[in-house]
């Protein structure tokens, strides 16, 4: 959901947050502002977009990062040929903040949304979309039970741990055969 903010000239930059307490329903909103400002006299007027969503990654943050999720859907695909095929994709773009956290998220990293083993991703490629802000390309990723934590939503929740031993299933086994 993207809505217009009208701000002090150099009040905002593209990539900070706007916190937003609504008393009438009791609830907090996180804002993206994620457009170059337009200024109008004394004004700067700025597109921002609802975070919907939370990035955990407790190695980097124990608090999580807001971002926004958008399901980039359905592509086209042109060969050599000039065949095209067109199908579903399930891949989303994630917008956040670019900051010391985020900018030591690296690619292949997972993660889990709304607690739900059908809502992890894996990110695929990292842009930096505007100053301050940068763009996540993200695919479908499938659950692994012994290591996704969809209680605290965390993918790869033994990432950035080294004491932690991989399932009995994963350990390689040493056998010693005696005699001949």
């Amino acid at each position: 959901k993207e809505i217009q903010v009208k701000s002090f000239v150099n009040a905002l930059n593209t990539g900070d947050y706007i916190y937003y307490f609504d008393k009438e329903s009791n609830k907090n909103y996180v804002y993206l502002n994620t457009s170059v400002p337009k200024r109008i006299r004394d004004y700067e007027y700025h597109t921002v977009e609802e975070c919907g969503q939370e990035l955990y990654f407790p190695d980097l943050s124990l608090e999580p990062i807001p971002c926004t999720a958008d399901n980039s859907g359905y592509g086209v695909k042109l060969n050599n040929a000039t065949e095209f095929t067109i199908g579903s994709m399930s891949n989303i773009k994630v917008k956040v903040q670019s900051n010391e956290i985020t900018r030591r998220i690296k690619p292949n990293r997972r993660f889990i949304f709304n607690h739900s083993e059908h809502g992890i991703y894996e990110i695929k490629d990292i842009e930096v979309y505007n100053t301050g802000i940068l763009l996540f390309t993200c695919d479908k990723s499938l659950y692994r039970p012994q290591y996704d934590d969809l209680e605290n939503n965390v993918a790869d929740s033994t990432h950035g741990s080294e004491d932690i031993k991989p399932p009995i299933d994963d350990q390689v086994k040493t056998y010693t055969i005696k005699g001949c």
